[in-house]
């Protein structure tokens, strides 16, 4: 089973709010992980990829999504 398309059609159907996904996501240690490891894998992308300006705002914003899901 591939958890992060689950967790995704899960996002695609939920209309609560962000908390509320995030706690039925991290109800299931399979998907949890697969959200996170998706979550730092593309943020490891983006800050190797990108020029130092950008770099900064992605860091920013990455790190504000960490702090409301882990």
């Amino acid at each position: 089973m591939n958890w992060i398309f689950l967790a995704k059609d899960i996002a695609m159907v939920n209309r609560d709010s962000q908390e509320e996904l995030w706690d039925r996501i991290s109800r299931d240690d399979n998907m949890k992980y697969a959200v996170e490891e998706c979550f730092f894998s593309v943020k490891f992308i983006f800050t190797t990829i990108l020029d130092y300006e950008v770099k900064k705002w992605v860091t920013i914003i990455y790190e504000d999504i960490r702090g409301m899901i882990l």
